[in-house]
């Protein structure tokens, strides 16, 4: 992808999300935006964000809606994802350990694990963490609002 193309995806999905804050009434924060892989746009949200951090909905929202703004720039797709506070590397790092934790289960049970109340981001973190395993499978399953992550054993 060009570095122009680059850019312009992750100065529109940093205006977007700090436009977007603003207007909800949330000061005193910085948003910085950088491109990361060949399709996502991580925005860092720095200084007051307790508020933020309790409000997961909120920020799986913003999420969709920014990586729509970036994709709509050009031809590309974008996945957006919002970093409050530095907790993205912990958040991907704990649901790696719950996923490994969970294929552990199914594969010694032999018995499907569900898991609910995953943002979309959170779900693509746990597909992506076992789609090596050849002992389990994953699928998500449900409704927007009422959708779950589904992890099997393989047939």
């Amino acid at each position: 992808m060009a570095k122009g193309a680059e850019r312009a995806a992750a100065k529109a999905a940093e205006a977007f999300v700090g436009g977007a804050l603003e207007r909800l009434g949330a000061r005193g924060l910085k948003v910085k935006a950088t491109v990361s892989g060949e399709d996502a746009v991580v925005v860092e949200v720095t200084g007051d964000v307790a508020g933020l951090q309790r409000n997961r909905e909120l920020i799986a929202a913003l999420s969709l809606l920014a990586g729509q703004v970036v994709s709509r720039i050009g031809n590309d797709r974008w996945r957006c994802l919002i970093d409050v506070g530095g907790e993205l590397d912990e958040r991907q790092s704990l649901l790696e350990v719950v996923a490994a934790d969970v294929a552990e289960a199914v594969a010694r049970t032999g018995r499907r694990a569900v898991i609910e109340s995953l943002t979309p981001g959170e779900r693509r973190i746990v597909h992506t963490a076992l789609v090596e395993d050849g002992r389990v499978a994953t699928r998500s399953e449900g409704d927007e609002e009422h959708r779950m992550l589904l992890v099997e054993p393989k047939a």
